[in-house]
C-alpha cells in the first residue's frame, strides 16, 4: 500500500493539540501487529484504539492510544479528535514486561464481573470499564513493546 503523508493534527479534552507537519498515519485493525494506513478523504470512529504515526520530517515513529476518537482525512490534513490525554509511546530496544499489572488488573476485573452478575453500581461499572481500557493497553504495551515517552519534540 502506497505511504499518504499528511498534516496531522491531533485534539485533546484537555491537552494542547499536537501536530505533525506531514507524516504517515497508521491505525491498528486487530491488537496485533496488522497496521491500516489511513487514505484521503477517509472518516473512522473508534472507542478504543491505537494509531502508530510516522513523522517524515523528524523520522520518529510513535504511538498514541486514543478513546472516544474521531479521525477524519481530508484534502491530505488527518484532523484527530478524541478524549484521551496527550500520551505519547515509543518503541523500547529493550524488552518490556507489564506482566504483573496486566495479572493484577485482570484480577479486578474478575472479581468487578462477579460483582455485575449479582448487581453492580454504577461507580463499580465505570471502575469496570477503566479496568478494561487500562488491561487493553498495558496488553498492546505489552505486545508492542512500547514505553511513554514525558512529550513529543
Amino acid at each position: 500500500m502506497k505511504k499518504n503523508n499528511h498534516r496531522i493534527l491531533i485534539n485533546f479534552l484537555k491537552n494542547q493539540p499536537i501536530e505533525i507537519i506531514s507524516g504517515n498515519l497508521y491505525i491498528n485493525i486487530s491488537d496485533d501487529e496488522d497496521w491500516e494506513i489511513l487514505d484521503n478523504d477517509s472518516i473512522s470512529n473508534f472507542e478504543h484504539s491505537i494509531i502508530k504515526i510516522f513523522d517524515t520530517v523528524a523520522k520518529k515513529e510513535f504511538f498514541m492510544f486514543l478513546v472516544n476518537a474521531s479521525i477524519t482525512i481530508k484534502n491530505n490534513i488527518a484532523q484527530i479528535n478524541t478524549f484521551s490525554n496527550s500520551r505519547i509511546f515509543i518503541k523500547d530496544k529493550k524488552k518490556v514486561n507489564y506482566k504483573e499489572q496486566i495479572r493484577s488488573i485482570n484480577k479486578e476485573i474478575n472479581d468487578l464481573e462477579i460483582l455485575k452478575n449479582i448487581g453492580m453500581g454504577i461507580d463499580d461499572f465505570i471502575t469496570l470499564e477503566e479496568y478494561k481500557s487500562q488491561l487493553y493497553e498495558l496488553k498492546m504495551m505489552q505486545f508492542l513493546n512500547l514505553v511513554e515517552e514525558n512529550k513529543y519534540e
